[in-house]
């Protein structure tokens, strides 16, 4: 019964850390995928805002302002 016991409470554990490690990944996941987004908004950020300086300079130039 000791040896039958061992095993479980092992396998216990295995499916435990298993667990563990999904959920720690899953959030690391979401927290990577957050980090991206951002990045990638504040790109396109920059690149709208240069846009619309280059728009509004070139309207300028075109009314001789």
């Amino acid at each position: 019964m000791g040896s039958s016991g061992l095993g479980q409470s092992a396998e216990g554990l295995e499916k435990c850390a298993v667990l563990t490690c999904g959920f720690i990944w899953k959030r690391f996941s979401n927290m990577l995928l957050n980090i991206v987004a951002i990045v990638v908004g504040f790109a396109l950020l920059v690149w709208g805002a240069d846009r619309f300086v280059m728009g509004a300079s070139a309207i300028a130039r075109n009314l001789g302002l």
